[in-house]
């Protein structure tokens, strides 16, 4: 596959942002490096087993249905944790 320029200054934009923030939150909340490393690999690890579900999921329903689904329990979750402050 070929990227374009765009494409490449775009990522690597992105990639500095998510480490200024990742240094931010680092910084809020007292972490050392380990610490930010362990929450970053717990995040990524359960993110990279979910895909292969997701993508069933998607193949056995449909992609609006489990877009739907989604955007539905995400809201529900908001609305269960901070219905008193919306």
């Amino acid at each position: 596959m070929f990227t374009t320029y765009g494409e490449t200054l775009g990522c690597f934009k992105k990639e500095r942002i998510e480490w200024k923030l990742i240094r931010l939150i680092q910084k809020d909340l007292q972490l050392n490096s380990f610490e930010s490393g362990l929450i970053l690999s717990i995040f990524f690890i359960s993110y990279a087993l979910m895909q292969p579900i997701g993508g069933w999921l998607t193949d056995k329903y449909g992609s609006q249905k489990i877009l739907i689904l989604s955007i539905l329990e995400m809201w529900i979750k908001r609305i269960e944790r901070y219905g008193d402050r919306i």
